[in-house]
């Protein structure tokens, strides 16, 4: 029986493990956790590894858990967002004051605040060679008030500029005369390669992909954003409805990755199996289910089932020779 002290370091180590290894794209399968535990020269035990991820989160620690094959184990939520540290690395190498080496270093540490994979990322995107010049003019302002609506859950009202030929015929985002300002929900804010762009809904629902030097004239509103893909389960079970898919057995991962593992299947015979799930009925279904092509068939609703074939029917006409 450990003591104590043994079961504190246990503790303490394994949260380590946790903070440092996982975020939602890495997980860590109980068996992971039990390996990294001993190489750290702590023994364990299964049980008590359930116990230990149950007292972090009873002391308020965001544990995710995933089914796979096995259960997997992630760090769901952390004090800082990858979006806001992005913001605050941008901040940091576009400070006039630091040298690029102490920029360096000072992102370095930022990375701690979040897991090793994301650490990494985050240091890629900002200094990243291409491109940088846009993206150190963009990040500060614009990236500040984007996060800021995120963290506030509000709408904003932006002007977009489109691309123009300049004197010496180089294409650049200009002002167009005349723009009407579009109100979005900005949903993520994500930087490749030095460049900033924005992932948001546009008041149809509609996902859009911008640049930031795309935006001018944000405007912060107090109305509250659509949600989208981070939208609480309660909103999302009220715009969903019982779905039956047939599909094959090697398309379940795609399937699972798009409505979630709250699902039972079973044979449909013809090497098929049969899923009854729930799912939102908006236009992205429809466009997910074109990309699995004939691997993947709504079986159900029968109104729904009515609405992809007449799509399909159309796309068809469009493209008959």
């Amino acid at each position: 029986m450990p003591n104590v002290s043994e079961k504190k370091k246990k503790l303490l180590c394994l949260l380590q493990i946790l903070l440092s290894e996982t975020d939602p794209e890495h997980t860590l399968t109980l068996p992971e956790l039990l390996q990294r535990l001993e190489s750290a020269g702590i023994p364990a035990e299964r049980k008590s590894i359930y116990d230990d991820i149950e007292t972090l989160r009873s002391a308020g620690v965001a544990i995710g858990t995933r089914k796979r094959k096995t259960y997997q184990y992630f760090m769901e939520k952390r004090t800082f967002s990858q979006e806001e540290l992005l913001l605050l690395a941008g901040a940091v190498k576009t400070a006039p004051f630091l040298s690029d080496q102490r920029a360096e270093e000072l992102v370095s540490k930022l990375g701690v605040l979040c897991s090793v994979y994301q650490a990494e990322k985050l240091k890629q995107e900002i200094f990243a060679e291409a491109g940088s010049g846009q993206a150190e003019k963009a990040l500060p302002a614009a990236a500040e008030l984007l996060c800021r609506a995120i963290s506030e859950n509000r709408k904003v009202r932006v002007t977009l500029r489109e691309w123009q030929l300049t004197l010496q015929g180089k294409p650049e985002y200009a002002a167009v005369e005349g723009a009407e300002p579009a109100v979005i929900s900005p949903e993520k804010l994500l930087v490749k390669e030095g460049r900033c762009t924005l992932l948001a809904l546009d008041e149809k629902q509609r996902e859009l992909c911008f640049p930031l030097e795309k935006l001018e004239g944000l405007e912060l509103l107090s109305e509250k954003r659509d949600l989208g893909n981070a939208a609480e389960p309660e909103e999302k079970n009220k715009k969903a409805e019982k779905v039956i898919l047939e599909f094959s057995p090697d398309r379940l991962s795609a399937v699972t990755e798009r409505f979630g593992a709250d699902f039972t299947v079973e044979s449909s015979g013809k090497n098929r199996v049969r899923a009854v799930l729930k799912a939102g009925t908006e236009p992205g279904l429809f466009v997910w289910l074109f990309s699995q092509g004939p691997e993947v068939r709504l079986m159900a609703p029968k109104k729904l089932v009515e609405q992809f074939r007449e799509r399909t029917k159309s796309l068809a006409k469009l493209y008959k020779f």
